[in-house]
């Protein structure tokens, strides 16, 4: 008896990770230029309902990649769609480092997929990525 002669099962490298949730070859280079290997507990919980298109509410400690776990699957979302003019995503922050610091997080994460990004404060301090050809798809 005991835990002789019992064989463990080998977890699939893939299941779980990034390559489960599905996302297009272009946000899964801009994870993989990030260093990320394995999501998050925050990540797993929350991306595949984002992905599917449900509301979610969540909250974890500081560091926990709660960031990307909203950013992946919004950036995934905005690059399913044939680009079209007009805003498609509003990232709100309630300070104006949070929201530099999503902006620059924003702009690595999305570095392959060619969205625009756009930010602005209260002191209307304006920060322009911008292509010609293309209209701005997401404001931080």
């Amino acid at each position: 008896m005991g835990g002789a002669g019992v064989k463990k099962k080998k977890k699939n490298a893939k299941s779980g990770g990034f390559e489960s949730l599905g996302l297009s070859p272009n946000v899964f280079k801009g994870i993989k230029r990030k260093g990320y290997k394995v999501p998050t507990p925050i990540q797993r919980k929350t991306m595949p309902l984002i992905l599917s298109g449900s509301d979610v509410v969540a909250m974890a400690r500081t560091g926990s990649g709660k960031t990307a776990a909203f950013l992946v699957p919004m950036i995934h979302r905005l690059n399913e769609h044939i680009p079209q003019s007009g805003v498609r995503a509003l990232i709100l922050s309630p300070t104006r480092d949070l929201a530099l610091q999503t902006l620059k997080f924003t702009k690595e994460l999305a570095h392959f997929t060619g969205s625009l990004l756009f930010s602005f404060d209260a002191t209307f301090r304006i920060d322009f990525d911008f292509d010609f050809g293309f209209g701005f798809q997401t404001f931080v």
